[in-house]
């Protein structure tokens, strides 16, 4: 089975519950840790699907975090493989 990718945010927002049924359901997962300089890879297609954890940013706070306009691309293109 494909894992499922988990994008952290932030260090203290972590996957707990998620993360405790996923292990509870014998399914796999990857966690990416954007905090500490790890990108989201290219493609989702090594993936079963993904969850991106939250943070104290907004979505509209693209001035005050430049990383949000790449994670916001990043979530549309794979938005849009989803929903064709």
């Amino acid at each position: 089975m494909k894992p499922v990718l988990i994008i952290q945010q932030v260090w203290h927002d972590t996957p707990d519950y998620f993360a405790d049924f996923l292990i509870a359901q014998n399914i796999p997962y990857e966690i990416r840790h954007m905090y500490r300089g790890e990108l989201p890879p290219q493609s989702i297609g090594a993936y079963s699907g993904y969850c991106m954890l939250g943070g104290p940013m907004s979505v509209n706070d693209e001035q005050h975090f430049r990383s949000c306009v790449r994670k916001k691309s990043w979530c549309a293109k794979r938005s849009r493989w989803i929903f064709q």
